[in-house]
This record gives structure tokens, sequence and C-alpha cells, in this order.
């Protein structure tokens, strides 16, 4: 299951549970945003990291050009990271 933020899979990793199910045996999640409460889920959420500090130095980088040069911002990616912790890995028998 892939869940658009890590409050969302957290509240997911809720459900599931309360349905009998378990993760990642009978179904696995991720998240998105690598929130704090990530790291200390049982299980672990794995989950994509966007690396928000990244995405600020940019902003500020293009608004700063922009303002310089008169010019609109060129267009920028920022690849994102996946986190792999216990909510996607298969187990070991």
């Amino acid at each position: 299951m892939v869940c658009s933020d890590d409050a969302i899979a957290l509240g997911a990793l809720r459900a599931i549970a309360d349905a009998g199910l378990q993760v990642p045996e009978d179904i696995r999640v991720i998240g998105y945003d690598n929130i704090e409460m990530s790291r200390y889920s049982v299980p672990r959420l794995s989950t994509v990291n966007q690396l928000p500090e990244n995405i600020g130095d940019m902003v500020l980088d293009m608004f700063e050009q922009s303002v310089k040069a008169g010019s609109k911002p060129q267009k920028n990616v920022i690849e994102p990271h996946l986190v792999i912790r216990d909510t996607s890995q298969a187990r070991s028998a």
C-alpha cells in the first residue's frame, strides 16, 4: 500500500492491525515525508524522504536568481530518497 504521506501510512498500520493482518507479512506499506514518527512505529515505516531542506534551499536560490535577472526561474527537479524499513521488507522464515 502506498500512502500519500506518513501520517496516513501510520493510520493504515493501525487499521491493518485492527483487521487482524500483519505488516509486512500480509501487506506492505510505504509512506511519504519521512516524519520522525516513521522511525519509531512498530513495525518501522518505510517512506520516501523528499529532503525538505534541499527544497527550501532550491526555492531561495530560484527566487534570488529571478529577482537579480528579472526572469522566470528555471525548472528544477529534486530526486527523493527511498528509506526502506520494516513495513516493506519481506521477513525471513
